[in-house]
């Protein structure tokens, strides 16, 4: 008994066992240990043969990974890509399982009464051979630097050396060339670092050298370069919107005698000559309170207000779920800065929390979102990712990413 052992489904928390024993062995656990594929290939017939098993054992309705059975058949982790690829194969024709109605990445045994609500099933691409039809695909322009895949879920991760062009630029290509192969693709979020301060000097007019290496901040997709000579604002501005175009980020170039450009975020609402004498401090909070009072969405309100100070400057923050909604109302902010005689800033960054809880909360039910939206400060988009999402076209999609907008400043996408 000492080569058999029980096979854990961490998936489903299962433990089993296949074969023949003898009852006079015994075990630490109590539990029989057994090795069911023995050598053999596993092959259409053999599936057959586990289904089988597994029924017979009252297990029938759990749910397998592709990598479940390979471990089951040949061992943890004693199985090649080859015969990975033929079992997604063979489970896509063999008529003893069926993908699980909820999970469709799982498979189970096919019940009795099964066959004739059998959806159509969809056959799984070999990820290599996929991988290198997506190269082809986007050519060598993409700045696709690195691939992979995740067997269990089904996703190629493409890495571009600037990801904001890239995933609107090669949307379309993407989902022609994974549609009717099973799978789908996530881009990695993070630039390259390399190509984004290559560009930067490259979008600079010949001959033009920065005294330091480009200032990378992420956070807010910035590329900031300085230079030792003297740079007309039009020629900057061409830089950046060259750089804008190649690599979706935003190009500030400082030059000798250039005055710095303000945040436009981070500018204060001030209370001008004419305001009145700055209000005592919980006195102007309440007025602010009241002054948001009557606007008609809730996301709309700053969700807290507090006092700051930068310098020797004092001044009131309004932190809304986003600067988007902050500088939409900033009409508003520059009368209630006069009305309280204090100065007022909208706070520069989103609350992430809200911003992916009303994207959840929006999403219906049968778009069957899996994971928790995910938020990209520097797009002003968030982002769902959903097993059954309506197409751009659909008016259902139209509708509830314009109601996202208005009520965040930012854009839903998939």
């Amino acid at each position: 008994g000492g080569r058999y052992r029980p096979v854990h489904l961490p998936r489903t928390g299962d433990t089993l066992s296949f074969g023949a024993t003898r009852r006079s062995a015994t075990h630490s656990a109590g539990r029989v240990q057994i090795s069911f594929g023995g050598g053999e290939m596993l092959d259409a017939g053999n599936l057959a043969r586990l289904a089988e098993e597994i029924r017979r054992r009252g297990e029938e309705r759990n749910a397998f990974s592709e990598i479940d059975l390979l471990n089951l058949w040949y061992g943890q982790g004693s199985w090649s890509e080859e015969q990975y690829g033929e079992l997604i194969k063979l489970l896509d024709e063999a008529e003893t399982w069926r993908r699980h109605p909820a999970r469709p990445h799982l498979y189970r045994v096919r019940r009795q009464g099964d066959g004739a609500e059998e959806p159509p099933v969809m056959f799984y691409a070999e990820p290599n051979e996929l991988l290198q039809r997506v190269e082809s695909a986007l050519g060598k322009e993409s700045g696709l630097y690195r691939k992979g895949y995740d067997l269990a879920r089904h996703e190629l991760r493409l890495s571009f050396h600037f990801p904001v062009v890239a995933r609107e630029r090669y949307r379309e290509v993407l989902q022609r060339t994974l549609d009717g192969t099973g799978w789908t693709y996530s881009v990695n979020e993070q630039p390259h670092h390399g190509r984004l301060a290559e560009v930067a000097a490259e979008c600079l007019p010949p001959g033009v050298t920065p005294v330091r290496a480009p200032a990378l901040r992420l956070e807010d997709a910035t590329v900031s370069v300085t230079l030792d000579e003297y740079l007309a604002p039009e020629t900057r501005e061409q830089a950046a919107v060259r750089f804008k175009e190649r690599t979706g980020h935003t190009l500030t170039i400082s030059v000798p005698g250039a005055p710095g450009t303000p945040t436009p975020d981070a500018s204060l609402a001030e209370p001008g000559t004419t305001a009145n004498a700055p209000a005592e401090i919980n006195l102007s909070y309440r007025m602010i309170e009241e002054a948001f009072a009557g606007v008609p969405q809730q996301t709309w309100r700053p969700y807290r207000t507090g006092l700051k100070a930068e310098g020797d400057r004092a001044f009131i923050e309004l932190a809304f779920i986003s600067p988007q909604i902050g500088t939409r109302q900033r009409e508003r902010i520059n009368q209630l800065a006069k009305k309280i005689g204090r100065p007022l800033r909208v706070k520069p960054e989103p609350n992430q929390i809200m911003l992916s809880e009303v994207a959840a909360r929006l999403a219906p039910k049968e778009w069957r979102l899996q994971k928790q939206p995910s938020v990209h400060k520097a797009e002003g988009v968030v982002r769902l990712k959903c097993l059954n999402a309506p197409p751009d076209t659909d008016p259902q999609w139209a509708s509830i990413s314009a109601e996202y907008e208005e009520l965040t400043g930012y854009r839903l996408e998939k």
